[in-house]
């Protein structure tokens, strides 16, 4: 009986590296690759734990933290707009030259109400990446959020003539 035991015990122990090899290791942006698929057929539900998968695995990696911010606003739940604003602040934070970030990150804060550090966001956006006019238009729109009309007719004048500078370019 003991022979059994002690047979059956090194077939596991000996099964074991088998086992491991046959499993491939999942790679961070493999997994990201699969987050990004699910996220654009419309599964963010499905993409939110492979984006999470991946900032675990890799937490300095600011596009997975964007990538999990924007599906956490695009759940629709309303607990996960504040885990969107933190990833989407961590992801401005790893790459502080990333106009989607800062930009998604004041769609994460105008979610919450926070008008002036979605404008702050949205400004920063624009600062880095002068062709995101839609950041001009949501600075307005803030700035009517908030009841400050001259400002709000300046951004919204501000992006109308980027609008019509850019319509002509690519319309020439």
């Amino acid at each position: 009986m003991r022979k059994a035991n002690f047979s059956a015990a090194v077939f596991l122990l000996l099964s074991i590296p088998v086992l491991l090899l046959a499993q491939k290791p999942e790679k961070p942006d493999q997994l990201y690759q699969q987050g990004a698929a699910l996220a654009l057929s419309g599964k963010i539900n499905e993409a939110i734990p492979v984006f999470e998968k991946v900032v675990t695995m890799s937490p300095y990696w600011s596009l997975a933290h964007y990538a999990l911010g924007k599906a956490y606003l695009a759940s629709g739940v309303p607990e996960n707009i504040a885990k969107g604003l933190v990833s989407l602040k961590l992801a401005a934070d790893l790459d502080k030259h990333s106009a989607d970030a800062w930009f998604y990150l004041g769609m994460a804060y105008y979610l919450k109400q926070d008008y002036p550090r979605a404008i702050s966001s949205y400004y920063q956006a624009y600062t880095i990446d002068d062709t995101n006019i839609a950041a001009l238009y949501n600075i307005g729109a803030m700035y009517d959020l908030m009841g400050h009309s001259p400002k709000a007719l300046l951004f919204f004048k501000r992006y109308y003539d980027a609008k019509k500078i850019e319509e002509e370019y690519y319309n020439f």
